[in-house]
């Protein structure tokens, strides 16, 4: 009796064996930046360039937004075309470009993919004003203080370090600029 509860202890597990089991080291994701100051850098660039087709989207007063599909990640996508639109429905168009003041990170999060890197930055919008596209007609005055935005970006793909726009709106706390 004790060589068979033996022996099924022995199948079940429960003794243990002459090896031990050494675990391995589970490998960690590399970040996609080395650094943070890195990562503050590709935000920027990448912002810069949303804010360039952003600017000529609207000069062209709304047509063929699906340029911004070089620049804002595909769930961002709906909310710039959707932007474009209201802007080609009003008839109007913009005329000078938005300046980027200032950019700060509030967050890098680069071991996972797609990394998420958030910023807070500072548009200076008092070169722009929106005309009537068919008469060239002013149809506002333009912006005098700078505006405070936060932006999140998204890698692409799981080595890539280009980010896109995944959120991209006015920053609601007491204005940093």
């Amino acid at each position: 009796m004790l060589t068979l509860v033996l022996t099924a202890a022995l199948l079940a597990g429960c003794v243990p064996s002459a090896t031990p089991v050494i675990p391995t080291a589970t490998p960690t994701a590399t970040p996609v930046f080395a650094s943070e100051a890195e990562a503050l850098a590709a935000a920027e660039a990448a912002y810069k360039a949303y804010l360039k087709v952003s600017d000529e989207i609207a000069h062209d007063g709304g047509k063929n937004p699906e340029r911004f599909s070089e620049v804002v990640s595909s769930a961002w996508l709906s909310q710039e075309i959707d932007s474009a639109r209201q802007l080609q429905a009003s008839g109007r168009k913009q005329i000078g470009d938005t300046s980027l003041k200032r950019v700060t990170l509030e967050s890098y999060q680069g071991s996972a993919h797609p990394a998420v890197v958030t910023v807070y930055g500072c548009l200076d919008l008092s070169q722009i004003h929106f005309v009537d596209a068919k008469n060239g007609k002013n149809s506002t005055a333009p912006p005098q203080t700078e505006t405070p935005v936060e932006v999140a970006l998204v890698t692409v793909g799981d080595a890539s370090q280009k980010l896109l726009i995944e959120r991209n709106g006015p920053w609601t706390g007491a204005n940093f600029c």
